[in-house]
């Protein structure tokens, strides 16, 4: 991508990005420009000491017009220096000492002076970001190479700022800010229309190395909503634990400033500056997100409490029905049903607040951080995005997947889109329509009063498929808890599974399929599971002592355990006798939700009933 971005095209995203947030000033507040300024104070100096012939053969400086006022020319020299770096500017300045003490000790002539290489450049940004070998630290000490980073990081937001048309770019150092800053946080529709970035560590003009978040109190006390902390400190994408870091640390309020790594602007690739307009937008996007997510808090509670007296005035009469009646009839967990009814509750109330008129505010905050959302979309895909956020795929996951900890500690039943693994870590996924999983009230399924009923374990596979076989798997998406990778059901390995030995899972709180013959139900399984368990007990124990009588015999230890149930004929899944206990080869793992799991079962359906067609007789060629 770096090699067609211009930095004339990152321009004109940045002032697209600027126009659409209402910006038309930067103020950046960084010690890096004090030693900046000295040099230039410095240079002015000098060449006001010098000829004009003279000043005009140092390095660069030739369509400065030294022949004309002083104001005149060290505005356009003042202008120039803020556009080059700070290889240029020391070699300038180093060319112009040299000449003065030239001049004062033998009166040399300009042609003693011998001009470098830089007097035939053109000052482009690309060219000016490369270090030269000058610049190259003798020792490398992180002290330096920070240094270093600042000098191009302040070099970069010039390359985007200070050329772009109807844009104000102010510079300053800790210095001029405090000289400055009454006037420039005074107006508050100037201020709302700034964005405000201030560097952390200000230890070149005597302040602590986070002496910047004392500038974001600063700002903050006089209403500024797009501020941002930039430093070399930071690595690119450690930002926002960075930025909560320091907002608990030190007291701000996280919604009105953000942290920018000044590495984003430090690459030789322009295309990386992207990185840095995508911060921006972020800081623009942090208020507007807390007020929206305020307005909806405010709607959330009144929402919660109608929706807890709408649960208190229930009769007792329709509680029993609703929660107990109803969940005992079908075999599922009462807590289940009560938060199903509490959540219809709640989502009945906060639509209505929602489309409520009372709270077009709430409309119109949406409105304006849609806007700012969507500024990407709108510059194209040379914006780029960030990488994936870690927070969004955990929310997303706990969308989407229910957890091993809760389904086992709380006994639930089993369910289409249950996972299992077995001992060599094969992951399965427990795909059968869900009433044929259903254990009803009576303790039993429909039609398998003997407990032979099975259903299809499909083993799961990480590694990305072959587009041409689609058909085959079932993707399961965002299975890996760190990267969001999808896995695939692989429904060419597909099980008959006797849900009698999946059912042990159901007991045991580490969702291993064992049941011990001496051991009670545990309290926590509900009362359709309780009688299941029952009959469960039955059947194995009925194995058992026919395992045992063989075994008394001194039978083969293989036909002793054929007396146990077989957890599945078309794959071996190893099961061990411990005194009165009987373990299978199978963990409860977690499960994956509805309606993911329901569109896997559907591509299964669909696989299962494909077409075979005979061969083909005749040869079909390209042409």
């Amino acid at each position: 991508m770096s090699g067609t971005i211009t930095l004339e095209t990152i321009r004109k995203s940045t002032a697209f990005l600027f126009e659409t947030l209402g910006i038309n000033q930067i103020v950046v507040v960084d010690d890096q420009y004090a030693e900046q300024n000295d040099q230039l104070e410095r240079l002015l100096g000098l060449c006001a000491e010098l000829s004009p012939e003279q000043a005009s053969a140092l390095p660069l400086l030739a369509e400065v017009p030294f022949s004309a006022s002083y104001e005149i020319w060290s505005a356009i020299l003042s202008k120039f220096w803020d556009a080059i770096n700070s290889a240029k500017r020391s070699n300038i300045l180093t060319h112009a000492i040299d000449m003065l003490n030239s001049s004062d000790s033998d009166k040399g002539t300009i042609s003693s002076v011998s001009s470098p290489d830089l007097s035939q450049d053109d000052t482009s940004s690309e060219e000016l970001r490369k270090p030269s070998v000058e610049e190259e630290p003798v020792a490398e000490k992180q002290e330096e190479l920070s240094d270093k980073d600042d000098e191009m990081a302040t070099q970069g937001i010039t390359d985007l700022f200070m050329s772009l048309d109807g844009y104000t770019l102010t510079t300053l150092s800790l210095s001029q800010w405090k000289s400055k800053k009454d006037s420039l946080l005074s107006n508050s529709d100037s201020v709302s229309r700034t964005l405000f970035l201030f560097d952390k560590d200000f230890r070149k003009e005597g302040k602590s190395d986070d002496y910047g978040i004392e500038l974001i109190r600063q700002a903050h006390r006089k209403n500024v909503t797009i501020c941002g902390l930039i430093t070399h400190t930071i690595v690119k994408g450690q930002e926002i634990a960075c930025w909560k870091k320091l907002a608990d640390d030190y007291g701000l309020d996280k919604n009105r400033f953000l942290v920018v790594s000044k590495q984003r602007l430090t690459s030789e690739d322009t295309a990386e500056y992207y990185g840095f307009l995508r911060m921006v937008r972020y800081i623009a996007l942090s208020n507007s997100s807390a007020a929206m997510k305020m307005t909806a808090w405010s709607i959330f509670e009144e929402a919660l409490e109608e929706a807890k007296k709408s649960l208190e005035a229930m009769s007792i009469l329709d509680f029993d029905q609703i929660v107990f009646t109803s969940s005992i009839r079908e075999g599922v967990w009462e807590p289940d049903t009560l938060f199903r009814v509490f959540s219809v509750l709640l989502r009945r109330e906060a639509l209505t607040r929602l489309h409520d008129k009372s709270n077009s505010d709430f409309v119109r905050k949406v409105a304006v951080t849609r806007e700012i959302s969507t500024i990407p979309l709108e510059i194209g895909e040379e914006f780029g995005t960030e990488p994936p956020c870690p927070e969004a795929l955990k929310i997303q996951r706990f969308e989407l997947y229910e957890s091993a900890e809760y389904i086992n500690k709380h006994n639930l039943p089993l369910e289409l889109g249950d996972m299992f693994i077995d001992s060599s870590d094969r992951t399965y996924l427990l795909l059968s329509q869900p009433c044929d999983l259903m254990v009803r009230s009576n303790g039993n399924r429909s039609y398998d009063d003997k407990h032979a009923r099975s259903a299809k374990l499909v083993e799961v596979i990480v590694p990305p498929i072959s587009q041409e076989n689609t058909e085959n798997f079932g993707e399961i998406k965002f299975f890996h808890e760190e990267t969001g990778a999808s896995a695939y059901a692989n429904f060419a390995k597909s099980y008959d599974f006797r849900l009698a030995v999946l059912d042990l899972c159901v007991f045991n709180q580490d969702g291993s399929a064992q049941i011990d013959l001496d051991a009670r139900c545990p309290g926590t399984v509900i009362q359709a599971w309780k009688k299941h368990n029952t009959k469960l007990y039955k059947l194995y124990n009925t194995a058992y002592k026919r395992y045992t009588e063989l075994k008394a015999k001194s039978v083969k230890h293989a036909l002793c355990m054929c007396m146990l149930p077989v957890a599945c004929f078309t794959r071996k899944f190893r099961v061990v006798v411990e005194d009165k206990a009987i373990k299978y080869d199978i963990t409860r793992v977690g499960r994956l939700k509805q309606p993911l799991s329901g569109a896997i079962l559907i591509a299964f359906a669909r696989y299962n009933s494909r077409a075979a067609f005979p061969h083909h007789l005749y040869r079909i060629t390209s042409d």
